[in-house]
C-alpha cells in the first residue's frame, strides 16, 4: 500500500498529490475521486499501476507530442518538460520510448539543422555552448561543427558592418576596445577578432 502525504490544489482543476517514498502526481478533481484519493488515504499498489497506465501515461505522450507540434525538442528538453509538469519517471520514460518508436526524436537530425539555420550568426564557441544547453549530445555536436565549419570572419565583418564601421574605415581606440569586447562576449578569439578586424580595414582590400 501506498500512503498519500499530501493533496495541493495547484489551480481550480488540478492538485499536486504527494506520495510516501514515491515521485509525486498531478491529477485533476475527477481523478482524485474515482481513485479515492485523499490526503493520509492508502492507494493499493494495483491501483497506482491502474492509474499510471490509463492516465499518467497516455497524458505524457500527449503533453509531448503537442510539444513537439510547437518545435522540435531534444530528448533532455522533453524529459525536463515532463518533470517541470510534474510526470514521474515512468511515464517520461513511456512517453519518451514511444517518441523514438515513432520516430518524432532525432537529436542528430535536429542538430543538423539547428547548425544550419542557427550557425549563419553564431560563433563555434556560441554554438556549441547553446547547443550543450538545448541537450544535443556533445559528440553528436562536435562531429557536426568539424563536417560544417563556420564562416566566422565573415560573421565578425557582417558585425562590424553592422555597428557602423565600413570597410577601410579605421576605428579609433575607444571604439576599437568596444568592439573587441563585444566581439569576444560573442564567443570569437582574439586571434579571429584581430585578423578579421585588420583585414576589414586595410584599405588594400577594399574594391570600388
Amino acid at each position: 500500500m501506498i500512503r498519500i502525504i499530501s493533496v495541493d490544489a495547484l489551480d481550480k482543476k488540478r492538485f499536486r498529490v504527494a506520495l510516501d517514498g514515491m515521485e509525486g502526481l498531478v491529477l485533476y478533481g475527477g481523478e482524485l475521486s474515482r481513485f479515492g484519493i485523499r490526503e493520509g488515504a492508502l492507494l493499493a499498489e494495483e491501483a497506482y499501476e491502474e492509474l499510471l497506465d490509463t492516465v499518467i501515461k497516455p497524458r505524457a505522450r500527449e503533453r509531448l507530442l503537442r510539444a513537439l507540434q510547437v518545435s522540435d525538442k531534444t530528448e533532455q528538453e522533453l524529459r525536463l518538460l515532463l518533470a517541470r509538469e510534474g510526470y514521474p519517471r515512468e511515464a517520461a520514460e513511456d512517453a519518451i520510448a514511444m517518441a523514438y518508436r515513432y520516430h518524432y526524436i532525432d537529436d542528430e537530425a535536429y542538430a543538423l539543422r539547428y547548425v544550419e539555420q542557427v550557425g549563419k550568426k553564431k560563433s563555434r564557441r556560441q554554438l556549441s555552448a547553446q547547443m550543450q544547453r538545448k541537450g544535443f549530445p556533445r559528440e553528436i555536436i562536435e562531429r557536426l561543427l568539424e563536417e560544417h565549419p563556420l564562416d566566422e570572419k565573415a560573421q565578425i565583418q557582417a558585425l562590424l558592418e553592422k555597428k557602423g564601421l565600413r570597410p577601410g574605415e579605421k576605428a579609433d581606440d575607444r571604439q576599437y576596445a568596444r568592439l573587441m569586447a563585444m566581439l569576444a562576449r560573442r564567443g570569437y578569439s582574439w586571434q579571429q577578432i584581430s585578423e578579421a578586424m585588420e583585414e576589414w580595414t586595410d584599405t588594400d582590400n577594399v574594391y570600388p
